[in-house]
């Protein structure tokens, strides 16, 4: 149970794009400064009366040092650093990694456990970057819902009401950003929706806002793969390079092989940013029982544990 739960607890993601690696990228063994995060829980209740118990919450989570932290090294600087990982620690939020809403009286932290006289837990937790299409605990996103033409001129919804339909189904608020149907008016057979409506609510992890534009910039990447692969079958951009050469084409020019390469299609999964991420990210991993305790995993766009 303890570890569901803190594998579902939302981690603030902000520019994690730049500033975590996926692990698949990073040439560490067991995780590092630059591909995740840690935390640890370390609560006792061992100085409380009998039948008192103690709350232990996500604010009780805390960031610390993963291995190859800058700076951590006492016998002088950091030879690992390249030009990557000087971009990874420029690019690193200060909060990246910490509870959703911890040190925020207007957000209630998550319950993770109760304990009692004598009981103690410590965990360490260790939070990879993944995305929402591998696994919910790394959507930045509680819900998302659309709606189109919300006063029904197009009659696609068949209301079943009681005694008043208008009273029965309100309207949504969408209804105001459109004029309402004209009672006298004919019935336009033709009609097909023309405004969609889309309202998404966040975990905290990104801003809704981020989490859109991001969600955009994947679409136009994935639909710039499928137009080079239609343009390497068919030909197409070959005989766009011929008309444009007076009918010669140099070997190697423009050639439907050296778009995609020099794109980086091959490289891109679907995820966000450059190197993958899937729309919303944001979650960790389920907890592994290693030494020192549970551990659970990070998510991708959003962090959780």
């Amino acid at each position: 149970m303890l570890a569901h739960r803190l594998g579902m607890v939302p981690l603030v993601s902000h520019d994690v794009i730049n500033g975590l690696r996926y692990t698949r990228d990073c040439d560490c063994d067991e995780g590092c400064y630059y591909c995740m995060v840690t935390l640890r829980l370390k609560v006792s209740a061992a100085n409380r009366e009998y039948g008192a118990h103690m709350t232990v919450s996500s604010d009780m989570l805390e960031v610390i040092p993963s291995p190859r932290t800058p700076g951590s090294n006492p016998y002088g600087g950091d030879p690992d650093i390249g030009p990557e990982e000087d971009a990874i620690i420029r690019n690193r939020h200060p909060d990246l990694g910490q509870p959703v809403g911890k040190g925020d009286p207007s957000t209630p932290p998550i319950m993770l456990a109760r304990i009692g006289r004598g009981q103690e837990i410590e965990v360490v937790c260790k939070a990879y970057k993944g995305i929402a299409k591998h696994h919910a605990k790394w959507s930045p996103l509680s819900a998302v819902a659309y709606e189109y033409d919300p006063h029904n001129k197009l009659r696609h919804t068949t209301y079943w009401f009681e005694t008043d339909e208008v009273a029965e189904w309100p309207l949504s608020k969408n209804a105001e950003f459109e004029a309402p149907p004209d009672p006298a008016a004919p019935f336009d057979f033709t009609a097909v929706p023309t405004t969609y409506y889309f309202s998404a609510d966040g975990v905290g992890a990104l801003p809704v806002k981020d989490v859109f534009d991001q969600a955009c910039d994947i679409i136009i990447e994935n639909l710039a793969e499928i137009v080079l692969a239609v343009q390497k079958e068919t030909g197409a951009d070959e005989d766009a390079d011929e008309e444009d050469a007076g009918g010669i084409v140099e070997p190697g020019y423009g050639g439907p092989n050296g778009q995609h390469d020099g794109y980086g299609g091959g490289g891109y999964d679907g995820g966000y940013g450059g190197g993958g991420g899937g729309g919303g990210g944001g979650g960790w991993g389920q907890p592994q029982q290693q030494q020192g305790g549970y551990q659970p995993s990070w998510a991708a766009s959003p962090l959780r544990r």
